[in-house]
């Protein structure tokens, strides 16, 4: 059975934040817009505790967020469909074509705002403590430590740029690496002053 078209203002791929914003401004412009999303709405944003700098908040949990931007989002319209996957996308064609499992989208315009995925903690334990014990995001839940001895794992410009970060909390720092160092020497080197901090390569967790 042939699979139904409809037609689209926009179709917005991705419900984190980037996607709602666009969705909300979108549907504020009178467009007829859908967000496509294959995951949790909100995205990585929507598991962290509490967020203390995003304006107009003194402390927001992610979800709570989220679930505001997605409400304004609707009430201009905007229509969310988190269980329909994409399985294909043609961007060179005008209406340009986005066909997810059950219908195609012909769509004037695309935004993807699909956002990006972390590289987990690699031990069966991540799950059960991850927002309890084990975090991606320095920023968001880095104060939740404060006095306390923290782990960074990872050896590239992101680890290292967030061990830095969480000296100003952290009682003791510990860097975790499998191997050598990926960061760049400034990031290294300020590290390695700090003496706080623990540099453990060649070190698997």
């Amino acid at each position: 059975m042939a699979k139904e078209k409809i037609h689209k203002d926009v179709v917005i791929i991705g419900a984190g934040m980037a996607g709602l914003t666009a969705a909300l401004y979108c549907g504020r412009m009178n467009l007829d817009v859908l967000v496509l999303e294959n995951g949790i709405i909100g995205g990585q944003i929507a598991n962290a505790v509490g967020i203390e700098n995003y304006p107009g908040f003194i402390s927001v949990a992610g979800g709570d967020l989220i679930a505001t931007v997605q409400k304004q989002a609707e009430n201009f319209g905007a229509v969310i469909d988190e269980f329909d996957n994409i399985v294909k996308v043609v961007l060179r064609e005008n209406p340009k074509i986005v066909e997810t499992e059950e219908k195609i989208y012909l769509a004037d315009a695309v935004i993807i705002a699909s956002g990006m995925n972390r590289r987990k903690l690699p031990l069966p334990e991540e799950k059960k403590y991850a927002g309890r014990g084990v975090h991606y995001c320095e920023l968001c839940d880095g104060h939740m430590y404060n006095g306390k001895i923290i782990a960074v794992m990872g050896g590239g410009n992101a680890a290292v740029d967030a061990a830095n970060f969480l000296t100003k909390y952290a009682e003791k720092l510990y860097l975790i690496h499998r191997s050598e160092f990926r960061a760049d020497e400034v990031s290294q080197n300020r590290l390695r002053q700090n003496p706080k901090v623990e540099i453990m390569l060649q070190t698997e967790i």
